[in-house]
């Protein structure tokens, strides 16, 4: 799996239409999906019940899920949600 060695450490820069937030929390987390997004990744959501836990598709088109460490950034489990998905 490609996707457990990318580090999410450097932060992105804040573009007009992202939301701008107070929440410590939410600010990782839009700096963690910023780099995805430039790794490839598309359609990144939050899964709000578990603020670590990030739900979207992969370069390739494959719905996954994954879960992002809460201090280091790294992507710590990549599951695919399609068992053909990989």
């Amino acid at each position: 799996m490609l996707a457990a060695g990318i580090a999410i450490l450097a932060p992105g820069p804040v573009l007009a239409n992202d939301t701008v937030t107070s929440d410590p929390n939410d600010l990782y987390m839009q700096e963690v999906m910023q780099t995805l997004t430039a790794a490839g990744y598309h359609g990144l959501r939050v899964i709000k019940e578990r603020r670590n836990h990030l739900s979207g598709y992969d370069a390739d088109g494959n719905e996954v899920v994954m879960t992002i460490h809460p201090t280091s950034g790294q992507i710590e489990k990549l599951l695919y949600v399609r068992a053909t998905d990989d």
